[in-house]
């Protein structure tokens, strides 16, 4: 139920559900990951990193919980947010949502090549049939402009 309510961005419902889900289930990392996802999406982010940290002391190469971290020391702590990029840039198969990420760490630096790289990436792996990616088409979008904006620019 949790999920259902996140995907329809009933954040707050969806909060409560996965809340019951970790009580019920509080070794199941995924469930834990998701929560800390709606977490964020509620602006809990103290919340969100503290179940990141859960997460990742169970399943330390836990994707989601790895991108989430990033996403959210981004604003706050970029020297940990690149730490925790190297880590998840060890995983064999990123979520889709790191590569966005990534770019956007790699554009605060000002590594345009970094960057770029990512976005392509983004581009290419993403998968409109995938309805596990909330918004994909407006993210694809966006991504085509910066990737394009980027393009300009090294010209």
């Amino acid at each position: 139920m949790g999920l259902s309510h996140y995907f329809l961005k009933d954040y707050e419902r969806a909060r409560e559900c996965l809340q019951a889900a970790v009580e019920l289930l509080p070794d199941q990392v995924d469930v834990l990951a998701n929560y800390a996802e709606t977490l964020r999406q509620c602006g809990d982010t103290n919340g969100a990193l503290s179940s990141c940290e859960r997460v990742l002391a169970r399943d330390p190469l836990n994707g989601l919980a790895l991108t989430l971290k990033v996403q959210i020391l981004a604003d706050a702590r970029p020297d940990l947010a690149w730490t925790t990029a190297e880590d998840l840039l060890q995983l064999e198969s990123l979520p889709l949502s790191a590569w966005e990420t990534l770019e956007r760490l790699c554009s605060l630096r000002g590594d345009t090549k970094g960057a770029r790289h990512a976005l392509q990436q983004f581009l290419t792996r993403a998968n409109p049939d995938n309805f596990w990616e909330s918004d994909l088409e407006g993210r694809l979008q966006s991504a085509r402009e910066r990737l394009a904006q980027m393009e300009q620019h090294l010209e």
